[in-house]
């Protein structure tokens, strides 16, 4: 395990792999779930950029609002920098995994591209069938 992560930092370091911190976040849900008392929670790993709390997001047809961010190790914490697995409290309703997850810039930009995307499944689902 060792010489593998020595080897991924290695090519890293060759190829100038970075992600810019000092932008918007942009991610990826690896899970989604609802949990009591807390409402929809869904662990992000975040790519690009730093996710703050109070950052409003887009993922899929959903959007929501940081509340809260917990790291891997159960604590809770006020930023996640790029690479970084954590749990987001804040979504209106559940993310699929897979889904893309971006930081815009206020809440009128989140709910257009979230309603654009409910209208886009919902065609795609009256086609399907």
């Amino acid at each position: 395990l060792e010489k593998l992560e020595e080897a991924i930092h290695l090519q890293a370091d060759l190829l100038n792999l970075k992600a810019n911190p000092n932008r918007g976040a942009r991610g990826v849900i690896i899970e989604s779930k609802l949990e009591k008392g807390r409402g929809s929670v869904a662990t992000v790993l975040v790519q690009k950029g730093t996710l703050k709390i109070s950052d409003i997001f887009v993922s899929g047809a959903e959007w929501g609002k940081v509340k809260a961010l917990i790291n891997d190790k159960g604590q809770n914490i006020k930023e996640a920098s790029p690479s970084m697995p954590v749990e987001v409290l804040g979504f209106d309703s559940n993310p699929l995994a897979g889904d893309d997850f971006i930081v815009v810039e206020n809440e009128a930009i989140a709910r257009k591209i979230a309603e654009y995307r409910t209208s886009k499944i919902q065609i795609q689902k009256k086609y399907c069938f």
